[in-house]
C-alpha cells in the first residue's frame, strides 16, 4: 500500500504496508465517518487491521491488534471509538465490542453486543446516532 500525495511526483510515493506472506491478502476501506482507511490483511483463519488518520497530515499506520491464530475481526469507526466485529474467544458467529480510538489493541476492546451461538454478525454500519449490523440469526 502506497501514499500518494496528488500533484507530487511519482517516486516520491511512500510505501506504507505490505504483505509478505503469500497465505493473506490485502484489503482497503474507508469507514463510514470518513476519518479513517482500514488496511486489512487477511488470511481463511487470521486477521490484522491497521487504521490510518485521515485528518492527520503525515499520519502513520495504527495497528489494531496484531494477527494471531483462529482470530479474525474487521473494524468500523464513529466518534471515538473503534467498532469491532470479532471471533475472539471461539464466538463463531462472533460478537460486537467497541475500543477507544487512542487505545486500540484488545486489551481495551469492551463487549457491545454479547456472543449469541445462534446470531451471526456479518458486517456493520455507523450512522449519526446509531449502529445498524448486518446478520442472520437461526
Amino acid at each position: 500500500v502506497w501514499r500518494h500525495v496528488l500533484g507530487s511526483a511519482q517516486s516520491d510515493d511512500e510505501l506504507i504496508f505490505e504483505e509478505t506472506d503469500e497465505l493473506f491478502w490485502v484489503g482497503l476501506d474507508k469507514t463510514d465517518s470518513g476519518r479513517y482507511i482500514v488496511v486489512s490483511s487477511r488470511s481463511k483463519t487470521r486477521a490484522e487491521s491497521l487504521t490510518l488518520d485521515l485528518e492527520a497530515a503525515g499520519a502513520k499506520l495504527t495497528m489494531v491488534h496484531p494477527r494471531e491464530a483462529d482470530h479474525r475481526y474487521s473494524v468500523e469507526h464513529w466518534g471515538d471509538s473503534f467498532y469491532i466485529i470479532t471471533n475472539m474467544g471461539g464466538c463463531v458467529n462472533s460478537k460486537l465490542v467497541k475500543t477507544p480510538v487512542a487505545r486500540p489493541g484488545k486489551a481495551n476492546w469492551t463487549e457491545v453486543l454479547p456472543y449469541e451461538e445462534n446470531t451471526k454478525l456479518d458486517y456493520l454500519v455507523c450512522f449519526k446516532g446509531y449502529i445498524v449490523i448486518n446478520g442472520r440469526c437461526n
